[in-house]
């Protein structure tokens, strides 16, 4: 999880000007640190969600390393 988000931050720093990715007061992009810690105070909510919210769903997709979708699985199938 914590590569996934720093790449989404190495990404959304690639799109800011210049001037915003120099100037810390108004950088929007967390650095390394930032993110553990943002990943930590989500950690127990997510861990909480995994276990829970597969049960609710009525698709759960699985990702491999690269985010791509190598199962697809219907915990709740869809009668129409």
């Amino acid at each position: 999880m914590f590569q996934w988000r720093l790449e989404q931050e190495e990404k959304l720093a690639d799109k800011l000007p210049a001037s915003e990715q120099e100037n810390s007061s108004r950088n929007r992009v967390m650095t390394a640190t930032q993110i553990s810690r943002f990943i930590q105070h989500y950690q127990r909510l997510t861990e909480h969600s995994m276990k829970q919210l597969p049960g609710q769903v009525h698709y759960l997709f699985n990702l491999d390393a690269e985010r791509r979708i190598i199962a697809c699985d219907e915990p709740r199938r869809v009668s129409f």
